[in-house]
């Protein structure tokens, strides 16, 4: 990894940490690293990846979002040639599934049917690299295989079925979505996707777009006691 790449993950780490209000000795006592280690990878210096993934975890972002290089354009656009589909459990545990040089990532849209259909993945994520620099907005596309595992985070969440049909339950409360339908809501909130459908080789996986928008003054919800997350490095 490259002193550049470290600089972007610095310099992402401190927009989010700033986003969220907290100070280089909050962030640094909620991820269990000290200040100065923090304080040196912000300003680009080298630093242990598990130290990186605290962090991660601490500021409730996905891998992509730490790694995105910066970009001086007065937007930020995705194409989708350039999606990387996440999986949906630890690399320790995907790895034990299958070979892959990248076990965070399944780009074969053929193989995430497969593991969909065995199992082993609720759903894959790919977070849209039109995230602007400081903004307030996060942006993926999710493919949902099966009943994912509850989760909460920060920020107010927009859901738009792109494809297919979904079950959204809140708070324990079911909301189906058919292609075109959006629904928001209070993502701190439990929440889960779910097919509406019985997958099967001929059907097609359904597939939402999810807006989550920061609020002002945001603080990170305690986490939902559950095995996994949706975007787990």
């Amino acid at each position: 990894m490259s002193m550049f790449e470290f600089k972007d993950i610095g310099r992402n780490i401190r927009e989010r940490r700033r986003r969220f209000g907290l100070s280089a000795r909050e962030l640094a006592e909620k991820a269990g690293i000290s200040r100065n280690t923090l304080v040196r990878l912000e300003a680009g210096h080298p630093c242990h990846l598990a130290t990186i993934e605290k962090l991660r975890r601490a500021l409730s972002m996905a891998a992509d979002q730490v790694l995105r290089p910066a970009d001086p354009a007065p937007f930020r656009v995705h194409r989708s040639g350039d999606s990387r589909w996440s999986v949906a459990v630890p690399p320790s545990e995907y790895r034990r599934l299958r070979e892959d040089e990248d076990p965070r990532h399944v780009n074969d849209p053929v193989e995430r049917r497969r593991l969909g259909a065995l199992g082993f993945q609720p759903a894959f994520t790919a977070v849209l690299d039109s995230e602007l620099t400081g903004g307030v907005t996060s942006h993926a596309i999710i493919e949902v295989h099966g009943r994912g595992w509850v989760t909460n985070h920060y920020g107010e969440e927009f859901v738009y079925c792109l494809r297919g049909s979904v079950i959204v339950t809140v708070d324990e409360v079911p909301c189906r979505l058919e292609e075109g339908d959006a629904l928001g809501f209070d993502a701190t909130h439990p929440h889960r996707y779910e097919p509406a459908y019985e997958i099967t080789p001929t059907t097609p996986i359904p597939l939402i777009l999810a807006i989550v928008t920061m609020r002002p003054g945001e603080q990170l919800p305690p986490p939902i006691e559950t095995p996994y997350k949706l975007l787990n490095w």
